[in-house]
């Protein structure tokens, strides 16, 4: 049955409430769930459709619906075109806006209206600057500086860097939107071509993020690396996820200096971990780490050196494998072998104190097969439980 079809009396309006936040397609949260497609890269219509149909069935719907129309927007210069009233009237509503680079060139000196509407976001939560896909037909001018507002209420930044943007400063430049952003908790950093691609404005200047908790890292360039690593105050991070490979010597580096105080590390699916061995590295250099995740078929098992007695990480309480379908290996008992590797690290004495292995994306002939049954009944023999999930 249709939400339409239903009386608004029929629920009580709390529940009404929820049903209404839960038809939101794009998530408001500011933390993380493991395995997360890469953010900023999908392309985004109109998030109001929805809530556009309901506040037009009764009355009590478009009162109890109404701020949640503008809980969610896409900024582009038609938002503005008419002056700021709407803005100014319903800005404390909004809490996740997507802001293209086409919204934020900087083509004359004037004050750009996009820092002026984002200013009115009072309690603005998530902010994503999405990937920019070059066009044949148009192209961007970042000629004049850009602002940015303060952004005291933010939460999370899905960040895709533009280099020719970054020139421009402002709400262009990732660290000087990250220095009117105390509070955030989660940040994303994307760079596309990482050898190629600078970050214009990084400078001297040393950015404290006394709230981050998670850094997720996509082609990160040796420059942006350098800078973190150097540059950053990150005291509360524990948290790291990692698309892709970073710059060379870059995985090293992140372990030497951020290794300790990391507890829970996610790697990205990307053929590139199964050149080396990323994961054991990780495991080296992470001595807190609790829960790792990573993708089954792109990454290396982890191993033990052969002139290393014995290789244990004590820390280790919990792992999550996604065994997402990749067409590279060349037959089944292929995977099968790879697959087996992996077990064989879990159930050896590598991981002593391992009590939760979480599988996602298994496949029903992979759960009925007899090869799988043997290795879960390694695992329940060490006393370890296995999570299955879609």
């Amino acid at each position: 049955m249709s939400l339409s079809r239903l009386r608004h009396d029929t629920l009580p309006t709390e529940l009404w409430l929820e049903i209404f936040e839960n038809l939101e397609t794009y998530t408001i949260a500011h933390w993380h769930e493991p395995f997360q497609p890469i953010p900023g890269v999908t392309m985004e219509g109109d998030t109001r459709n929805a809530y556009r149909n309901i506040v037009l069935v009764c009355r009590d719907w478009h009162a109890w619906a109404t701020n949640l129309l503008y809980r969610n927007v896409k900024m582009s210069s038609s938002m503005w075109a008419h002056g700021t009233d709407t803005h100014r009237e319903h800005g404390h509503s909004v809490e996740r806006a997507v802001l293209p680079y086409t919204a934020t060139v900087t083509e004359s000196p004037k004050y750009m209206p996009s820092t002026e509407v984002l200013s009115l976001y009072s309690n603005l939560k998530v902010l994503v600057r999405p990937l920019h896909r070059p066009s044949l037909f148009t192209s961007l001018r970042f000629d004049f500086d850009a602002m940015c507002p303060p952004l005291p209420s933010l939460k999370r930044l899905d960040w895709w860097n533009h280099a020719e943007a970054s020139r421009s400063g402002g709400i262009n430049s990732l660290t000087a939107v990250l220095a009117e952003a105390p509070n955030l908790e989660f940040l994303f950093v994307g760079v596309v071509r990482p050898n190629f691609t600078p970050f214009h404005g990084l400078g001297a200047a040393r950015i404290c993020l006394p709230s981050l908790r998670t850094l997720r890292l996509s082609m990160a360039s040796a420059l942006l690396l350098r800078h973190i690593v150097v540059r950053w105050t990150l005291p509360v991070l524990d948290h790291l996820v990692v698309d892709s490979p970073l710059a060379a010597g870059g995985m090293d580096m992140i372990w030497e200096v951020l290794g300790a105080q990391l507890s829970v590390v996610e790697f990205g699916k990307h053929v590139r971990f199964l050149i080396e061995h990323h994961l054991t590295s990780c495991l080296r250099g992470c001595p807190n780490l609790r829960e790792i995740y990573y993708y089954l078929f792109t990454t290396l098992p982890p191993h033990a050196e052969s002139n290393e007695e014995e290789t244990i990480y004590p820390s280790v309480t919990s792992i999550g494998i996604h065994m997402a379908e990749i067409p590279f290996l060349e037959d089944d008992q292929d995977e099968w072998e790879h697959m087996k590797q992996h077990f064989d690290a879990f159930t050896s004495g590598m991981f002593p104190n391992l009590r939760l292995l979480r599988v996602v994306g298994m496949q029903d002939q992979v759960r009925n097969d007899e090869r799988f049954a043997s290795m879960h009944q390694r695992l329940r023999d060490r006393n370890c439980v296995l999570e299955i999930s879609e």
